[in-house]
């Protein structure tokens, strides 16, 4: 605010403000159930000018890392937290993006999906799937089987 203050008493005054952009437009993510999703986005704006602002969410499950922000590209990073959804269960909200060049909101849709443990025959859901990797690999599925996720 300082810096508008000083701009001012200079005479210097900014009719046209450069328009805010995100990238991504919308956040569409799938997370297991009982996990944790981590992940980014991009905040500039037309002009390339510098900006500051802050972030904020509606949802509950949604953590911004980044609230707050500054310069002309600026990476905010979020966790989209699961541990007490349910499989099937679909979450939507919106992030607030509040700054010196303007406001906009940049909707997420989640769909939280059966947990499952990924190897190299695809996505294992059930302890069927798990037997016929046994079958075909054992040595991935003793890994897997030992692993922090199964």
């Amino acid at each position: 605010m300082k810096e508008k203050i000083n701009l001012f008493a200079k005479g210097k005054f900014e009719y046209q403000h450069a328009a805010v952009q995100i990238k991504p437009e919308k956040l569409i993510l799938e997370v297991d159930a009982g996990g944790c999703l981590s992940g980014s986005f991009a905040v500039t704006n037309t002009g390339g000018e510098l900006m500051k602002g802050l972030v904020c969410t509606d949802c509950y499950a949604m953590q911004i890392e980044t609230e707050v922000f500054q310069g002309e590209e600026n990476t905010i990073h979020y966790s989209f937290h699961a541990e007490n959804l349910l499989p099937g269960e679909n979450v939507s909200g919106k992030l607030q993006i509040i700054s010196d060049r303007g406001s906009c909101e940049l909707p997420f849709s989640v769909t939280v999906n059966l947990p499952s443990c990924q190897a190299s025959t695809g996505k294992l859901r059930d302890l069927y799937q798990f037997a016929a990797l046994a079958g075909e690999n054992y040595r991935e599925a003793v890994n897997l089987f030992q692993s922090p996720h199964f």
